[in-house]
């Protein structure tokens, strides 16, 4: 988990001017020709600055390398958390509804994230989670790794969704990297809580390796991935005006006694 001087640093870029990046036709034909579509899709990126994903991280663990010997043992580690509290997160995490992600982090936080309560937070972390996927699609698609559940013949944490992850890659972690950027995110927005909230964001990764449905190697890649988007979007001016309202909107909904959300585990609120 990165410590206190990623967290400054976005802070820092909140506080910055800087003016924008076009997309010219030419960037984006080398944006196409890497797989990435050569279209903003409401992210804050444009399809030029996206990280180039597949040069930014190793290809996944090779068959019999040391590697993936570690990706065996800590999926094996991982099994045990079976039919506890922490396998019930894990089958919530698993969720592709981002109402549901972001109900996760409100416990976090200590306030609800929302459309109707925080519009330009939830508008943050709409645009980032877009952005991380658009940038994770290339690589997933060309090294189109099979899940651990499916190399075991068994069943992820929510088998509803088994039949679509035996055909999307495993490889490199998009939940990982939408951990890492969420609670970094957010943690710039309710330092109080920076300790919880990181906590937050590296459990969501890793309950893809409790829930059976990545590899580590997964995971740590796309926490890497997570740290590029970041920096990236950092230097994006409307990523900063939106984190200026965000952080209005936080401090409204802390002082307004809705902290924390309902239906939250204690363990959500008080982690660390």
């Amino acid at each position: 988990m990165a410590g206190s001087k990623e967290i400054v640093g976005v802070a820092a870029a909140v506080a910055l001017a800087l003016s924008g990046a076009s997309c010219t036709s030419k960037e984006r034909s080398n944006a196409s020709r890497r797989g990435v579509p050569a279209t903003t899709a409401s992210g804050y990126l444009a399809a030029d600055q996206l990280p180039d994903v597949i040069s930014a991280v190793p290809p996944p663990p090779a068959a019999g390398s040391p590697e993936m010997a570690r990706d065996e043992a800590a999926r094996e580690a991982a099994l045990k958390y079976r039919g506890t509290d922490r396998y019930d997160q894990a089958i919530s995490d698993a969720s592709r509804s981002l109402p549901v992600i972001l109900h996760g982090f409100s416990c976090a936080l200590g306030t609800d994230i929302d459309k109707q309560s925080t519009p330009a937070l939830f508008t943050v972390l709409n645009k980032t989670f877009i952005d991380v996927r658009r940038s994770i699609s290339p690589a997933k698609n060309r090294y189109k790794r099979p899940r651990p559940f499916a190399v075991h013949n068994g069943a992820s944490c929510l088998p509803s969704d088994d039949a679509m992850l035996r055909i999307e890659g495993s490889y490199p972690g998009g939940q990982s990297a939408t951990g890492w950027a969420f609670g970094h995110i957010l943690a710039t927005l309710n330092p109080a809580r920076s300790t919880a909230l990181l906590q937050r964001g590296d459990d969501f990764g890793q309950n893809r390796v409790i829930c059976d449905g990545q590899w580590q190697s997964d995971i740590d890649a796309g926490r890497e991935i997570g740290k590029l988007i970041l920096a990236r979007l950092q230097a994006d001016p409307q990523f900063q005006a939106d984190l200026r309202d965000a952080q209005v909107e936080v401090s409204k909904g802390l002082a307004s006694g809705r902290n924390p959300p309902k239906q939250c585990p204690s363990a959500a609120t008080s982690r660390r």
